[in-house]
């Protein structure tokens, strides 16, 4: 089972992400961050030492990401913004939209995998299948967001917009 919640803060996304995992370990599992040792991979991805469970965060300016599973789990949330040309050319995309839906996509599979958003894999949107991808508005500015867990192909992801 993959939870996932999306929530606008007016601190810092950072610390709020952070903030808001506790939050979900301390109501849905009796437990919290200090409980349980993290640790780091030579990329930055973080994880419970233990594999008590798996969690993924990201932020897009005051809007914060929190993704916890029982499976390896990345996620990605980003806001509508203009790319260059050049960018939407060198990976053969023809709009921003498009461009977003790829890059939520690649982020959230690297982030799963624990390796580099500057990896050679994932050159193109055809080789990252099986990513839930959506829209959302909020404060009416457009947000997309990916999320890559097995719980997808289940059908086994709740999504909770707070």
């Amino acid at each position: 089972m993959t939870k996932v919640i999306i929530k606008k803060t007016n601190n810092n996304s950072h610390d709020e992400a952070w903030n808001l995992l506790n939050n979900i370990l301390k109501e849905e599992y009796n437990t919290s961050i200090d409980e349980h040792q993290i640790i780091r991979n030579k990329f930055g991805k973080p994880s419970f030492i233990d594999n008590f469970l798996y969690f993924n965060l990201s932020h897009s300016n005051n809007i914060i990401m929190c993704s916890i599973s029982d499976n390896p789990i990345g996620c990605d949330i980003e806001q509508y913004r203009e790319v260059s040309k050049s960018l939407l050319n060198k990976y053969h995309i023809n709009n921003n939209i498009d461009f977003l839906y790829y890059y939520t996509k690649k982020e959230s599979r690297v982030k799963k995998e624990g390796i580099s958003i500057f990896t050679n894999k994932y050159k193109t949107i055809d080789e990252l299948n099986n990513i839930y991808t959506n829209k959302i508005y909020i404060d009416q500015k457009l947000y997309i967001y990916s999320i890559d867990s097995i719980d997808y192909i289940n059908n086994n992801i709740t999504i909770k917009i707070i």
